[in-house]
C-alpha cells in the first residue's frame, strides 16, 4: 500500500510538473500571423478594460482588421462565444495594474494564454488522474494514458492557443465530476457546482451545449430515484448555470439586440456569411466522406493521434472480457469490485456525439486549425 501511495503522489507530480513546463514555456509570438481566431477575443479583452465597451472598433483602429468578426448595431464584436474574452478582462487588468502601463498585444496573448488555458489544464489532469483511477488501478499504466493524452493530442496545441476548445473541456469534465459527487453522495451543492461550471463551458464555447444537456440529464436522472428527488437536482443544477447563462444572455442582448442573436447570425466576412448560412450556423447531417475526412485525413483524429486507435482496441477488449462494469462504473473512491454508476454512459455518448459533430462539418472549412478542434472537449 504504501509503495502504491508513493506511485500516486510522484505519478501525478512528474505528470503535472512536465505539462507545467510545456504549458508555461514561453514561446514566441509571430505578430505577423496576427491569428484572428485568438485576437478577436484579445480585443474585446483590451476594449472592456481600456474603452469600457464590449465592441472592438477602437482595437481594430489601433492593431489591424480581422477575420473573425460579426458586425451590429454599427460596432464590430467577436463573432464568438464571450466567454474567453469575459473571463480574461480580471486577469488583463490585473496585469496592467501589476505592470503599472498598457501592455503589448503580444504580451496579452501571452498572459491569457497561460491563466485561461495553462493552468485549467493543469487542473484538468489533476481531476483525470483522480477519476480515472477507479478504471486504471495502475499509477504508471494512468501516467502512460495521461502522457498520450497531454503531449500526443490536439489538447496540447489548443492548450497553448487562445481558443476556447481546451477551456471549456477543462469546464465540462469539471462539472461532469462535480455532478458525479453530486449524485453519488445526494448533495446539491455539488450538483449546483457542476451546473456553474457546465454554464461557464457554454459561455466559453457554443458547440458544447450537446455535452452541457447530457450531463445535466445524467445529473437529473441518475441517484436517489424519486420525483422529488429528481426536481431537487435539476434546480440546483439550474441555480448554479444562472449566472454564467444568464451572463451570456445578456451579453447577446447588449451587441446583438436579443438574447438568442449570436455574433454568427451576423457575421462581417462574406465567406464566412455563406458558411453559416448553410445547415444550422454552418453544422449540416453528418456524412461519411467528411467523417472519413475528420479521422483520417491529413488534420484528421487518428492522423495525428493513433494511439487513440489503439485506446479504442484496448477499451473493447476490456468491455469484452467483462470488465468494464465493475471498473468504469464505480466512483473513484469505492471500495475494488464495487459496481456503483458513476455516468460513464455520459462519456462515452458525449465521446461518440463529437465524433458525429466533427463529421458535420465540411473539413475544407475548418481553418486554421491543428486537427478537429472541435473534438477537444
Amino acid at each position: 500500500m504504501a509503495s502504491r501511495d508513493a506511485a500516486e503522489r510522484h505519478g501525478l507530480m512528474l505528470l503535472l510538473v512536465a505539462a507545467g513546463v510545456v504549458l508555461f514555456w514561453p514561446l514566441p509570438y509571430i505578430g505577423a500571423i496576427h491569428p484572428p481566431n485568438e485576437l478577436t477575443r484579445v480585443y474585446q479583452t483590451r476594449a472592456i478594460v481600456d474603452d469600457g465597451v464590449l465592441y472592438v472598433d477602437g482595437q481594430i483602429r489601433r492593431f489591424g482588421p480581422l477575420f473573425d468578426l460579426a458586425y451590429a448595431g454599427g460596432h464590430h464584436y467577436p463573432n464568438k462565444a464571450p466567454g474567453v474574452s469575459l473571463l480574461g478582462v480580471p486577469v488583463y487588468a490585473a496585469y496592467r495594474a501589476l505592470v503599472g502601463r498598457e501592455p503589448s498585444l503580444k504580451e496579452t496573448v501571452l498572459v491569457l494564454e497561460k491563466v485561461l488555458l495553462g493552468v485549467p489544464t493543469l487542473l484538468l489532469l489533476g481531476l483525470l488522474w483522480r477519476s480515472c483511477r477507479r478504471a486504471v488501478p495502475s499509477p504508471w499504466a494512468r501516467f502512460a494514458a495521461l502522457v498520450a493524452y497531454t503531449f500526443g493530442s490536439t489538447a496540447l496545441p489548443y492548450a497553448l492557443l487562445l481558443y476556447g476548445h481546451q477551456l471549456a473541456a477543462a469546464l465540462l469534465f469539471s462539472g461532469f465530476v462535480a455532478y458525479r459527487r453530486g449524485v453519488e453522495g445526494d448533495a446539491a451543492g455539488f450538483i449546483a457546482l457542476g451546473g456553474l461550471s457546465q454554464g461557464v463551458a457554454l459561455l466559453v464555447e457554443y458547440t458544447v451545449a450537446p455535452a452541457v444537456l447530457l450531463t445535466a440529464l445524467y445529473a437529473v436522472l441518475s441517484g436517489r430515484p424519486g420525483l422529488r428527488r429528481a426536481a431537487a437536482r435539476a434546480g440546483a443544477g439550474l441555480a448554479g448555470a444562472l449566472i454564467p447563462v444568464g451572463a451570456l444572455l445578456l451579453y447577446h442582448q447588449a451587441a446583438f439586440g436579443s438574447p438568442f442573436a449570436t455574433g454568427y447570425d451576423f457575421v462581417e466576412s462574406p465567406a464566412l456569411r455563406a458558411i453559416h448560412k448553410q445547415g444550422w450556423l454552418g453544422v449540416h447531417l453528418p456524412r461519411i466522406g467528411w467523417l472519413a475526412q475528420s479521422l483520417f485525413s491529413g488534420r484528421g483524429l487518428l492522423t495525428l493521434m493513433p494511439w487513440v486507435g489503439v485506446a479504442l482496441v484496448g477499451g473493447l477488449c476490456w468491455v469484452l472480457r467483462g470488465r468494464v462494469r465493475g471498473a468504469l462504473g464505480a466512483s473513484p473512491s469505492a471500495p475494488v469490485g464495487s459496481a456503483r454508476p458513476s455516468g460513464s454512459w455520459v462519456e462515452l455518448a458525449v465521446a461518440g456525439l463529437y465524433v458525429l459533430f466533427a463529421a458535420s462539418w465540411d473539413p475544407g472549412v475548418w481553418g486554421w486549425v491543428a486537427g478537429p478542434r472541435h473534438l477537444v472537449p
